[in-house]
């Protein structure tokens, strides 16, 4: 994903943020289900959804159903009404979103998730609060932690082929006049599929699978039903038809309007701290400023210590005072919780750093001047991102009304 992007969608959708809800009150919502005795039925939009999305239909109010954006579609034209979706790509179609039912869905997203999509959505908006271990989870990947999350104490997944049948990529309804994949390309190969035979995948679908079967492996207190019918063979799942799964884990279920149950009575924040964060937001340019001068500082360390490194450190005590003070400076600035602003350019960074060191011609060089050159490069890249940020926030900071022309 382009950086810019993520960059863009971050620094917007924290605008909308603490006004929104969190992924914890969905928990706190369900705490009075025994959500040992009923399944959530996860949705990904793989082309073996087409197979069985009538059978859906029935375990409507019976089991939780959640559905990631791209089945949203086809599982809306089988009359299902999800409980929750899930939007975390940071460049998600918004076409998906189009459709008016599916923008008053329930929707937990990523702080890096598609802003447009967030900015117009009408229903529910829950972002989670430790983004940390979250938002780099994939999609499908994030919808089973949800679950898991909430305590369900069976989840059953269906159109998470987590491969290509058929050479297919997605349900029917995802998208218009899609082609399929061209198998020859060697990016695809074979895995073994649900019927013991062989179906395509590749690198990115294939981590996945090995990443369910992992939390299988760690959570054997749930339990975990594939009624995909079709795709990717995961193990440690019960294969059935999603027929079957529905009777064996719904029939004898009372009904349950997830929708009421789930919608949360106020907000993450409430109207005191809300107008607290704006003037925080308001104050964020000024302490960006700040933080531009302690960079400043930190390259001119990096500068000098690299200057005495080529010099093979003349004077003893002033290269251990320096080092001490980079030292010092390197701490302050990783405490300084705005620098997660800068690491929203992190891998522009890391690239910038490791081109020069790649590329520099000069065989002599140790490492501790490599270390030198490396950390005046992170500086002068950081001050950068500081005078983009800045720009941006400030447009911002308008569009939102929190400050003036």
């Amino acid at each position: 994903v382009d950086e810019q992007t993520r960059a863009e969608n971050q620094l917007r959708n924290m605008f909308y943020f603490y006004k929104k809800f969190s992924i914890g009150q969905l928990y706190d919502a369900t705490e009075k289900i025994t959500h040992q005795n009923r399944a959530a039925i996860v949705v990904a939009a793989g082309p073996s959804l087409d197979k069985n999305i009538t059978e859906l239909k029935k375990a409507q109010n019976k089991a939780f159903i959640i559905v990631v954006d791209t089945a949203l579609k086809t599982v809306i034209k089988a009359g299902v009404k999800p409980d929750l979706a899930i939007m975390i790509d940071p460049e998600k179609d918004p076409s998906l979103f189009e459709n008016e039912v599916i923008k008053n869905i329930p929707l937990c997203v990523s702080i890096y998730g598609n802003y447009r999509i967030i900015s117009k959505h009408k229903g529910e908006v829950f972002f989670p609060t430790g983004e940390s271990n979250l938002t780099e989870a994939l999609m499908k990947k994030y919808a089973f932690s949800i679950v898991g999350f909430m305590g369900f104490g069976t989840i059953i997944l269906i159109g998470q082929d987590l491969a290509y049948p058929n050479g297919q990529i997605h349900t029917a309804e995802a998208y218009d006049d899609e082609k399929g994949i061209e198998a020859s390309n060697s990016k695809y190969f074979e895995v073994e599929d649900i019927y013991g035979g062989k179906v395509y995948t590749e690198s990115n679908m294939d981590s996945y699978r090995k990443w369910y079967e992992e939390q299988i492996n760690i959570n054997p207190q749930i339990r975990v039903i594939d009624a995909t019918e079709g795709g990717a063979k995961i193990n440690g799942t019960e294969i059935m038809t999603l027929k079957e799964a529905i009777s064996l884990t719904c029939e004898n279920q009372d009904d349950i309007d997830y929708r009421s149950l789930i919608k949360p009575t106020e907000t993450m924040f409430n109207e005191e701290q809300q107008e607290e964060i704006e003037q925080y937001f308001i104050n964020i340019e000024s302490q960006l400023s700040k933080l531009k001068k302690v960079l400043k500082d930190q390259e001119i360390n990096y500068i000098q210590l690299e200057k005495m490194e080529i010099r093979n450190q003349q004077n003893e005590s002033r290269y251990k005072r320096l080092v001490e003070k980079t030292s010092k400076t390197a701490k302050k600035l990783e405490e300084n919780e705005l620098m997660d602003f800068l690491q929203l350019y992190q891998n522009i960074v890391e690239y910038r750093v490791l081109d020069n060191m790649n590329d520099d011609q000069d065989k002599t060089l140790t490492e501790s001047i490599k270390a030198a050159k490396g950390g005046k490069m992170i500086c002068q890249t950081y001050i950068e991102n500081i005078d983009t940020v800045k720009v941006k926030w400030h447009q911002l900071l308008i569009e939102n009304h929190l400050i003036e022309k």
